[in-house]
């Protein structure tokens, strides 16, 4: 038998994910603004990729700029182990069956098992971005490779309580395109007391997923389907400001006219005023509190 090749080059966010940001009109491109440059004190601009199209009349996204070789796939006595990477793409294939089903308006017809899965894949988007994984190091220089996966898979197994905690909802047919980036999910526990812990990760550019403490009818461990309404402008136009703020690899927005808008605030100076207030912030992913 022919031994499977290690996975070396490793989608910090999986392609058919950013597939879901592909323009709606021809010719379908992703437009995407690659962060990088701005720490070599350097300009970016506003780039396009034309995706592959498929047999089934489907288009393939290569989302090159999301790639980064061996990020999960630590180097040991024995070779490299990618078994994390494997975890994540399993989680990843539920979680864009989900963004597709979202986007289509027939969640209700999506599996419970595959829900869950996908959830996960959506939190496992929490802790495992490229620049934070960077940061970690150059501020615990000790800390290792193998280490670093080992916590990310801890986390996943504490993000799986987590999330049959919380109820669940997601908002469709938003007013307004929603921005992505390099770190999609936003978990609210590294900002807020748990106590108004919120989880939030766009399904694609007009469908949102949130998740919070159970209140009223919404009941943990349940996934409730709402419409978008006009009044959701201004929650979306907030997430869009906060993934701006967020993003440090990357960002991907449905047209090229919304991220020619965006680049007066990449520049470096802003870019680099962002980062210093970068800071690790240790809390419990099962619970969302704080540690000391």
């Amino acid at each position: 038998m022919t031994e499977r090749p290690v996975k070396m080059r490793n989608h910090e966010v999986q392609r058919a994910y950013l597939g879901q940001w592909l323009s709606p009109s021809a010719p379908r491109a992703l437009w995407y603004i690659d962060l990088r440059p701005l720490q070599k004190q350097q300009e970016v601009s506003v780039q396009r990729e034309t995706p592959e199209s498929k047999s089934n009349g489907g288009y393939r996204c290569n989302a090159n700029f999301a790639i980064h070789d061996y990020l999960y796939v630590p180097e040991g006595p024995e070779g490299r182990d990618d078994s994390l990477e494997e975890d994540f793409a399993e989680l990843e294939s539920d979680m864009v069956n989900l963004c597709r089903a979202a986007i289509n308006g027939n969640v209700h017809s999506t599996k419970p098992d595959v829900i869950k899965r996908a959830l996960m894949g959506c939190l496992s988007h929490c802790f495992r971005d490229a620049y934070g994984w960077q940061h970690i190091t150059q501020e615990s220089s000790s800390i290792t490779h193998d280490e670093l996966v080992s916590k990310a898979r801890s986390s996943l197994g504490l993000y799986e309580k987590r999330a049959s905690g919380l109820a669940w909802s997601i908002l469709w047919n938003l007013p307004v395109a929603l921005l992505t980036s390099d770190r999609p999910a936003w978990d609210l526990a590294t900002r807020r007391d748990s106590e108004h812990t919120e989880i939030f990760m766009p399904l694609g550019p007009n469908v949102m997923l949130m998740g919070r403490k159970p209140s009223g009818s919404h009941k943990a461990g349940e996934l409730y389907f709402c419409q978008g309404r006009a009044e959701h402008a201004k929650f979306c136009n907030q997430y869009n400001t906060t993934t701006v703020n967020r993003a440090r690899g990357w960002i991907v927005a449905t047209s090229e006219q919304q991220l020619h808008a965006l680049l007066p605030e990449f520049t470096t100076e802003k870019y680099e005023r962002r980062i210093s207030t970068d800071k690790q912030v240790q809390f419990n992913p099962a619970t969302g509190e704080k540690l000391p």
